[in-house]
């Protein structure tokens, strides 16, 4: 996970700290995803690389972002939906 510093100003996660990614809507900000450093959830990582970079926000959610919805991708418009289980 790569974010700017004000986002996450410690270098280490450790157990017990929350996560949450918000896209971007007409509406401002939609949580779209959150977990628990080691809650043992199915939708969390089980290692978090924590970067810092002014330039970029990146985030690998491998494939425990995908135990908690179905996705839909449009590959001619370049979009993509998710839903919760």
């Amino acid at each position: 996970m790569t974010l700017p510093r004000r986002q996450a100003p410690d270098t280490e996660l450790t157990p017990g700290d929350q996560v949450a990614v918000s896209v971007p809507d007409e509406n401002g900000a939609h949580a779209l995803y959150s977990f628990g450093v080691g809650d043992g959830s199915p939708v969390t990582p089980e290692k978090i690389h924590l970067r810092h970079s002014p330039e970029r926000v990146f985030l690998n959610t491998s494939f425990h972002f995908l135990n908690g919805f179905d996705f839909l991708y449009d590959a001619d418009g370049g979009y993509v939906g998710f839903r919760r289980h």
